[in-house]
């Protein structure tokens, strides 16, 4: 007799199923810059170099998302829907959603609002377990496929919530979301800790801060002062001359530069030694650092 939903055999590994509570979750957009899916080919694959490359991705699609340490995780799968006929036989309509609860201790409002901005965003996670193994998804269709896949998100259900302190709990950031209806907890994996060159519960794991670069100074002529901070209104020093990049929108062309200096009374401010700029022209500024996402400030000199 054909069977729509062919069984399997049923042994169990030899050795114990160690996934813990989750520590860190890396936010992942499921397709990347080009529309290729997010994917890492293979746990070769999984390097420090590698992962920490993808943190530091130009280029928004391309780039995984780490996020700080979690606490008070729950994961739990919502019952399975049934319809029950008047015989009392009965026909699964739907699985139980797994909606995924946790807490960042101590973040704050400018956390808070870079994570929002992922509602409704395509996109999965990887995850880092209290003793450090990191978590993926397996390719439950294709069993020669060696791909890590992140573990798919219902976009729709993204939700991060500020919970003020009170005189019994701290504060927090709170987030919550559902797993996408249509994933199979079979698909769950892991790599152990002890098979890899990080650990993903410690600094080898960062996001990136906004850089914000805003003109201070910008006549016409060869120096262009810039104040570079982060969104909260602290200046990014230790810049150099190769962090800076300039192209002239009205000349068409890219901006030698032969020198930034910063101020030594006030973090964060540069004056740039650059080609002539003249009077009108509209000249684009970048500014990048490892770990920082690149700051971009548009200037129209006088």
């Amino acid at each position: 007799m054909a069977n729509c939903y062919p069984i399997q055999v049923t042994g169990s590994g030899p050795c114990p199923w160690n996934l813990q509570i989750l520590r860190r979750i890396v936010l992942v957009p499921l397709k990347d810059d080009n529309g290729d899916i997010n994917k890492i080919a293979n746990v070769a694959g999984l390097t420090k170099s590698a992962i920490q490359a993808k943190f530091d991705a130009s280029t928004a699609y391309d780039r995984y998302y780490s996020t700080p340490l979690l606490e008070n995780v729950e994961q739990p799968r919502a019952e399975t829907t049934f319809f029950e006929y008047n015989s009392g036989n009965k026909a699964r309509i739907k699985q139980g959603t797994r909606t995924f609860t946790g807490w960042w201790p101590d973040s704050d409002p400018q956390f808070l609002g870079r994570l929002q901005s992922w509602y409704g965003q395509d996109f999965g996670f990887y995850g880092v377990d209290k003793w450090g193994n990191f978590v993926y998804a397996k390719n439950l269709q294709d069993a020669s496929d060696d791909a890590l896949y992140p573990i798919a998100i219902d976009g729709s259900s993204w939700d991060v919530n500020m919970v003020t302190a009170s005189d019994a709990e701290p504060y927090y950031n709170m987030v919550q979301f559902d797993y996408k209806q249509d994933f199979n907890d079979a698909a769950i994996r892991y790599v152990a800790i002890d098979k890899l060159d990080f650990d993903g519960r410690t600094s080898d794991f960062y996001g990136l801060l906004p850089l914000i670069a805003t003109g201070v100074t910008y006549a016409a002529g060869t120096s262009t002062t810039l104040n570079v901070s982060t969104d909260y209104e602290i200046g990014v020093g230790g810049l150099t001359a190769s962090d800076f990049s300039g192209y002239n929108i009205t000349d068409d062309s890219s901006l030698s530069i032969s020198g930034a200096t910063e101020n030594p009374n006030v973090e964060g401010e540069y004056t740039i030694t650059s080609d002539s700029i003249a009077s009108s022209d509209v000249v684009r500024w970048n500014v990048t650092k490892t770990k920082y996402q690149e700051g971009i400030v548009t200037l129209t000199y006088s």
